[in-house]
């Protein structure tokens, strides 16, 4: 799990990025992706009750998805990244995939000191 410093803490802070950011698609996944001025990365993952009725497979795709971000990125970079999840079939992909598509899109954002 990515560590507190590197999450959101408010709902406002999301929707920002999400006004704000550029998007950067994939079939299954979204990210959304904003400078900021902290000198830290933040991220956060959305999954919505659309992608599956169960929360514990919602938050078994999460979770996945914050170990990936918290194996590939640098405590260097300053960008928030919020990433949308638009499909259960994250939460039984096999892990060297869901990882090529999430640096894929960390890479197209431009935070490639991330990666």
């Amino acid at each position: 799990m990515v560590s507190s410093i590197h999450r959101f803490h408010s709902p406002r802070a999301i929707a920002a990025v999400y006004h704000k950011g550029k998007v950067f698609r994939a079939p299954k996944l979204t990210m959304r992706c904003v400078p900021n001025n902290l000198g830290h990365f933040r991220t956060g993952v959305v999954v919505s009750k659309k992608v599956h009725k169960s929360a514990v497979v919602r938050n078994r795709i999460r979770r996945r998805v914050y170990e990936i971000i918290r194996i590939v990125t640098e405590p260097q970079s300053s960008y928030d990244l919020v990433f949308y999840v638009f499909d259960a079939s994250l939460a039984t992909m096999n892990h060297a995939e869901l990882q090529q598509t999430v640096v894929k899109l960390i890479k197209s954002s431009g935070a490639t000191s991330m990666v």
